[in-house]
């Protein structure tokens, strides 16, 4: 679908989203008054009122099922494209984000523009060329495999390097790593040095899995699911080998290059069944920190060949850091102790053969959107097994999403420029200072009991000590003269999209590798601000809420405060409560890892953390045909259980001294139930049943029924909101659910 299309039919649906709406308040209004004058409202506030009451079923009750109540409209309403295995309110605001990108990214290049913003619009013009894609595509892909020892399923030579070799192994290994940015058997990467934030930390760790959870391959199961997957994977692999035994220019065998991609299919099999699950990694961060000297390090039997090749991996990696020398002394994090005793013994038993097969079609696999047509039908194909879709995204959407990976700043000042607004800024830094506050006030000092006073006091403190960072960096809109030199190493083609989007990663690789030895910057952005998303960093304390997500449905100057209470300021207290989650709770004011709790505080908490994991563990959904995975979406339960209660909080002190704007159709709603129903428009989505289960067990986060049940049903002010009674559907106990869980707050009824 073209852009003009795509922009067409937006706007047909807005106009008929209008119209609804005023039909609707003409309905609304009692036989003897006259329907409410328009004029007396923006546009923006008539069209925050549509999308509110279309995404609505006024039909359903509240305290039965209330994600049917607030979101029934938008489920009747909404399709499912057959390129998304989910779609959802969230997804809405990125086609928003797409839109303008799409306008800013398509435009002319200005003269005097900022030079990263020129190579921006460069990349994504290449990307959009299909002609130079189908014609470079293959033959760069060939160049660049060949560079690391070919693809030996895809027609080149068998590699010479010795599999009982270190020295072999470690060059092969980062050789991937540095000119495919692939790391399939173990990881090399820089982090934060969590006992003390102030460093940098080199990290060696276990690698991820192409189908992307352990539970998928056959090792864990013989389901069909897992049989269709490990065809599926087959398929793909041979397809991309065929594919590029065509590019190459030499003939195959169709059934030999089956059998080397069921080879590596059965590898990785090998590897799924050693590594840490993710989810298991995510509920217990005490797995992925480890600090070692290399001494330690290499100690042990289960090390004798692991320990050696991790040594000159990471020689190889920080060989031109200056400052680095990789001794028996050097210190870094064993990142995943567990695989690498466990990948051990596995490595002097493969074939080298098997190993490049692997590693080509790992650093290939990904990268189709930029290869050609055919390519991308390979990958079609696995991923109708793989997520139930059956159909691409608009050549658009992939460009753009590329091009924000490559050059997120330029990208984001693009976006900033034309859609931010100072409004959405002003009123998020209030909506912060509140909620934060009212953690302090209310939830700390008054709700929360079971927590003695000395580790309540570092509580206080820690929260004192957020950061919040919000929009954009804003070097990026005044000093684009800096925002350039970040760049000017990058080179851009006018003609080479996989050459484009390969060096933009190895250029972040470089870039990793050679932080280690500079200190951490607490003032960083780390990601560009044209995404939608928030996140809390438990090693730096701060809050990030980028330009992206300050839209509909998470805020919007149209929708009454009480909403943006509801959507945005949810969001702030979620992210608020990652500090003192499951996993937060671990790390200090600093971000140091450090335990601040007495005992029995911790015990009391754990226990706490513990009824709300085995409540989600309790949730069954049928689409999946799975109960959630409670303990592993732990941390996030405990933010959105923590954020509601904050934001409701907020909201009432901000009602304190404000009075709250009225939207056309809306009077039927008080203030509190606008700001549940802003909560619950937030996670309306529709999955795919593969998706679905994909979902629940590789995701730490609830689906979207289930991150309105949860929460709404733990919180007495929702059900006084909706005149709820015990036994309701979202009031326990009921068939739901046996009792109410509260980790941070307590209920009054």
């Amino acid at each position: 679908m073209s852009g003009l299309v795509k922009l067409l039919g937006v706007a047909l649906a807005l106009m008929g989203a209008l119209s609804i709406t005023f039909i609707t308040l003409y309905a609304l209004n009692d036989e003897t008054e006259l329907p409410m004058n328009t004029d007396d409202f923006t546009p923006a506030e008539v069209q925050a009122a549509a999308r509110v009451l279309e995404n609505m079923d006024q039909t359903a009750e509240p305290c039965q099922d209330f994600y049917q109540y607030a979101c029934g409209g938008w489920m009747d309403n909404t399709i499912l494209s057959a390129s998304e295995g989910r779609t959802s309110t969230f997804d809405a605001a990125d086609d928003h984000l797409e839109v303008v990108l799409l306008n800013e990214l398509s435009a002319a290049v200005v003269p005097g523009e900022a030079e990263s913003i020129t190579k921006s619009k460069n990349f994504y013009k290449a990307c959009m060329n299909m002609t130079t894609v189908e014609l470079n595509g293959g033959v760069s892909v060939v160049a660049t495999a060949k560079t690391v020892g070919g693809w030996p399923m895809g027609g080149d030579a068998m590699p010479t390097w010795k599999i009982d070799s270190i020295a072999d192994w470690a060059k092969t290994l980062n050789a991937f790593a540095v000119e495919m940015t692939e790391q399939s058997i173990l990881g090399v990467y820089v982090s934060v040095d969590e006992s003390n934030v102030a460093n940098h930390l080199a990290a060696a760790d276990q690698p991820g899995l192409f189908l992307g959870t352990e539970k998928f391959y056959m090792f864990s199961s013989d389901s069909q699911k897992n049989k269709d997957l490990k065809q599926a994977y087959i398929a793909y692999a041979a397809d991309l080998a065929e594919l590029y035994c065509e590019a190459s220019g030499q003939t195959c065998v169709r059934s030999e290059i089956e059998k080397s991609a069921e080879n590596v299919y059965n590898m990785e099999n090998e590897i799924a069944s050693i590594i840490v699950p993710p989810q298991v990694r995510s509920a217990d961060d005490s797995l992925s920190f480890n600090k070692k000297t290399m001494a330690e390090f290499k100690t042990g039997e289960n090390r004798n060949v692991v320990g050696p090749l991790v040594e000159e991996i990471l020689k190889l990696s920080f060989k031109n850091v200056d400052g680095v020398a990789i001794t028996d002394d050097f210190i870094f994090n064993d990142a995943s102790a567990q695989y690498f005793d466990s990948l051990n013994g596995w490595l002097t038993a493969q074939s080298t053969e098997t190993i490049q097969n692997l590693l080509v079609f790992r650093s290939l696999s990904g990268a189709t959107a930029t290869l050609g047509e055919q390519w991308m039908q390979a990958r079609d194909r696995y991923n109708f097994v793989r997520n139930g879709i059956s159909a691409r995204k608009e050549r658009y959407k992939t460009c753009i999403a590329l091009t924000n990976n490559a050059l997120s700043f330029p990208v984001g000042a693009m976006y900033v420029e034309k859609a931010f607004s100072k409004e959405a800024k002003d009123q998020t830094d209030e909506m912060i200072e509140n909620v934060i506050q009212i953690f302090e006030d209310v939830i700390l000092d008054e709700q929360t009991e079971w927590m003695d006073d000395v580790t309540k006091e570092e509580a206080h403190q820690k929260a004192q000590m957020v950061e919040p960072f919000i929009g954009y960096p804003e070097y990026i809109i005044d000093d684009q003269d800096k925002m350039d030199a970040d760049y000017a190493d990058y080179t851009v083609a006018s003609d080479l999209c996989f050459n484009n989007v390969l060096e933009g990663n190895k250029r972040k690789f470089v870039e990793d590798l050679n932080s280690l030895n500079a200190p951490t910057q607490r003032d960083r952005w780390s990601t560009g601000p044209a995404i939608v998303n928030a996140w809390y960093s438990p090693t730096r304390n701060t809050i990030t809420f980028p330009a992206g997500i300050l839209q509909a449905p998470f805020f919007d100057v149209g929708q009454s405060v009480a909403m943006n209470y509801g959507g945005i300021g949810m969001v702030i207290g979620h992210e608020l409560t990652h500090g003192f989650d499951d996993q937060g709770s671990h790390y200090d004011g600093i971000g140091n890892k450090r335990d601040w709790w007495l005992p029995e505080t911790k015990e009391n908490f754990e226990g706490k953390a513990q009824c709300l994991a085995d409540q989600y563990s309790g949730y069954y959904w049928p689409q999946a045909g799975l109960n959630l995975a409670g303990d592993s979406e732990n941390g996030e339960n405990i933010a959105d259980n923590g954020g509601i209660r904050e934001t409701y909080y907020a909201y009432q002190k901000w009602a304190e001294t404000n009075t709250d704007k009225k939207l056309p159709g809306l009077d039927f709603l008080s203030p509190e139930q606008q700001l549940f129903v802003g909560y619950a428009q937030v996670w309306c989505a529709k999955y795919t049943d593969a998706e679905a289960q994909s979902r629940v067990l590789t995701d730490v986060h609830a689906p979207g029924p289930f991150r309105v049940l949860g929460p709404l049903s733990n919180f007495d002010k929702f059900w006084e909101a909706f005149s709820c009674k015990k036994g309701d559907g979202y009031y326990p106990p009921n068939a739901n659910q046996d009792k109410v869980c509260e980790v941070w707050g307590t209920n009054d009824a």
